[in-house]
């Protein structure tokens, strides 16, 4: 069994990587992704955060550990320059969905509050 859409404390979860992946491993998942949600002002704190946890320690798990990010009210322009960043050589594997909120966004002159 796998999940490749699990959030931390660091956007809208609840748990650490740790917790979250022990979790995952009691529960006999094979494979997890930590998507937490990212911007512009948080995405490299939890590349390099994640990312490190799955490098250093996900291994114990028994548990593939895959780092990513789920982009969240980034304008579509900005995004290819977001998505370049973590490509630089020494990091780990990284992919990305992205919520379609777009569309929405474009019609409306201002973000709702």
């Amino acid at each position: 069994m796998i999940d490749l859409h699990m959030h931390t404390v660091f956007s809208d979860g609840e748990l650490i990587p740790s917790e979250l992946v022990r979790r995952a491993q009691v529960a006999g998942y094979k494979a997890v992704g930590i998507t937490d949600h990212a911007d512009l002002s948080n995405f490299e704190h939890i590349i390099a955060n994640v990312g490190r946890f799955a490098r250093e320690h996900g291994h114990f798990f028994d548990v593939t550990v895959l780092t990513g990010l789920e982009i969240t009210h980034v304008p579509p322009s900005l995004i290819p320059d977001m998505t370049a960043k973590p490509a630089r050589p020494g990091r780990s594997m990284w992919w990305f969905t992205a919520r379609p909120w777009w569309s929405r966004w474009r019609r409306a002159p201002t973000l709702p509050p």
